[in-house]
């Protein structure tokens, strides 16, 4: 409450004082006004609530299967499945993306939003590294999501301006040890999240497929991918790139996949072929990131191609069509 005077010429209101040296409390002329920025008690309300005492800011970490899982039932999600032994360029090429998308060079395409940036900024400066002794045996759980050195999803929503749409990304980031064990021991019990993904990647290092002595294992190596893959998704098999990296040591002749993709043909999945370079070395034409536009211009699949999250939970295999006309 503010205190004036009907006076004219009482200053009460600048010194507290009466002119006529009445006590406030005495003094006939002395009034009681509300002050503006104080509504009174019969008022409208307080613009905004009382902030809760436990917001926190998103934690920008890498995604856990139930935050993923909360996204995709939101909007279309585009997931996929990265698989690659240790060493064939996984992490390289997600790190190239995310430098390619930080310095608007992701050629026909728009950043829009990031809900692990900082896992995404971990990766590029090469502090998210997997502790060998201690890998994770599942996509990380939602109490874990702290620790960077556990599995979990990366996500980058782009605009395709070619397509038209926004394209949300869930990409996971999994040790090579992963597709090891599914190669040597056919462990598939951690690899649930395929049944859901819109496209496979399996990675190879290209430098191996140059040299002679060590290109026909590499090449089995991802055979003996494609047959666990057939063995454990049955009939519906994503897309699945084969994603040859070290394109900056040279350009791979085309004849040197005939034998993997007449495998795909006779286990009937649909296979391609695609190098990139998610670096280049000095003196090399190749330029770094080049391939990696493309590789995420084929994830731009028509409508109807999309797979949302299986309910696996419930006991179910279920999935349902992308809508792209609607804004959720």
């Amino acid at each position: 409450m503010n205190k004036s005077c009907s006076n004219p010429d009482c200053t009460v209101a600048q010194t507290g004082k009466c002119l006529l040296n009445h006590s406030l409390d005495a003094c006939p002329s002395l009034v009681e006004t509300v002050s503006a920025s104080t509504p009174p008690a019969f008022g409208l309300p307080p613009v905004l609530a009382a902030p809760d005492s436990n917001v926190r800011l998103p934690p920008s970490l890498a995604l856990d299967r139930d935050l993923a899982e909360r996204l995709a039932s939101k909007r279309p999600c585009t997931q996929v499945g990265i698989l690659g032994l240790p060493a064939s360029g996984k992490t390289a090429a997600l790190v190239s993306l995310y430098l390619l998308v930080a310095k608007g060079l992701l050629e026909g395409f728009d950043f829009r939003n990031s809900l692990s940036l900082m896992a995404l900024e971990k990766l590029s400066r090469g502090a998210r590294r997997w502790d060998t002794t201690s890998l994770p045996d599942q996509l990380t759980a939602h109490t874990e999501i702290a620790d960077n050195r556990t599995a979990g999803y990366l996500h980058l929503r782009l605009h395709s301006t070619r397509h038209g749409f926004d394209l949300d990304l869930l990409l996971p980031d999994l040790p090579g040890e992963w597709t090891k064990s599914l190669i040597d021991t056919n462990r598939t019990d951690r690899l649930a999240f395929l049944k859901s993904c819109s496209a496979i990647w399996l990675f190879v290092d290209g430098r191996k497929l140059h040299d002679n002595a060590t290109k026909q294992h590499a090449l089995h190596r991802c055979e003996m991918v494609l047959r666990r893959l057939k063995a454990y998704l049955g009939q519906i098999v994503p897309t699945i790139t084969v994603v040859a990296t070290h394109k900056d040591y040279g350009q791979l002749t085309s004849s040197i996949f005939d034998p993997l993709l007449g495998l795909a043909g006779e286990l009937g999945i649909d296979v391609r072929i695609h190098q990139i370079a998610s670096f280049a070395q000095e003196h090399s034409t190749t330029v770094a990131g080049e391939g990696i536009a493309e590789l995420i211009d084929g994830l731009c699949l028509s409508v109807g191609d999309q797979r949302w999250f299986e309910a696996e939970r419930s006991g179910c295999s279920r999935s349902i069509g992308d809508y792209r006309g609607g804004e959720v």
